[in-house]
């Protein structure tokens, strides 16, 4: 699991205006979680190839887990 949150965590360094408005870590967390709430208020700041990145990374942690 902690390496899936600091993957995400790397995407989200990579979205400048993202910084400093959720500490990362959190963010991550959330994220992978699958929180609706974080993903809409983040996603018009992600990049497209950012989101889809994460999402990717959300989907290997499910299929890791399953």
């Amino acid at each position: 699991m902690e390496q899936l949150i600091n993957k995400v965590e790397e995407v989200i360094k990579e979205c400048t205006a993202l910084n400093g408005k959720y500490p990362k870590r959190w963010l991550a967390i959330k994220m992978l979680e699958g929180d609706e709430r974080v993903m809409e208020q983040t996603r018009a700041d992600l990049s497209s190839s950012q989101l889809a990145k994460i999402l990717c990374i959300i989907k290997a942690g499910e299929a890791a887990i399953k």
